[in-house]
């Protein structure tokens, strides 16, 4: 268990977001409002005696930047330091994600299936990459990354 692999999915790797891959003018306008973002929640935790846990905001950006999500997420500051992003994907499906830091996360994945029967959820604490896994087999990668559906669902 000691040593780490490397997703198929998301390819999440900590630090991956200075490497320029996958660089779009898309991408650099939301991390540029991310950035924006995490600037007012730093602020705003001083205020409320919050430190913002920088390890948990390089996570995130790294995390956003390496799986090419380009549906926005709404990020939160946590008591602990944390951040917190929430994507809303529609009707009642949403995944919050808490990055602790150390490649570890805290998450919430809601679907309510097409044929309007009751809404699911998943929780718990995984690594990044089971968390990447877990949004795919909810057939949620398309939507983060801006097309309506995966492909793997038709």
């Amino acid at each position: 268990h000691g040593s780490r692999t490397r997703s198929t999915f998301c390819a999440w790797e900590y630090g991956s977001m200075h490497t320029g891959a996958g660089s779009t003018n898309e991408a650099n306008g939301l991390t540029s409002k991310y950035l924006e973002r995490i600037e007012f929640l730093r602020n705003d935790g001083i205020y409320d005696q919050i430190t913002l846990n920088e390890s948990s905001v390089q996570e995130f950006l790294a995390f956003v930047a390496a799986a090419s999500y380009t549906l926005r997420a709404s990020l939160v500051l946590l008591d602990n330091g944390n951040i917190r992003a929430v994507w809303k994907l529609g009707g009642e499906n949403r995944i919050g994600i808490q990055f602790r830091g150390d490649g570890n996360a805290s998450f919430v994945i809601f679907k309510r299936p097409d044929t309007g029967d009751a809404t699911s959820g998943e929780y718990g604490a995984d690594t990044l990459d089971g968390v990447c896994a877990r949004i795919r087999a909810r057939g949620f990668e398309g939507k983060l990354r801006g097309r309506s559906s995966d492909a793997e669902t038709h």
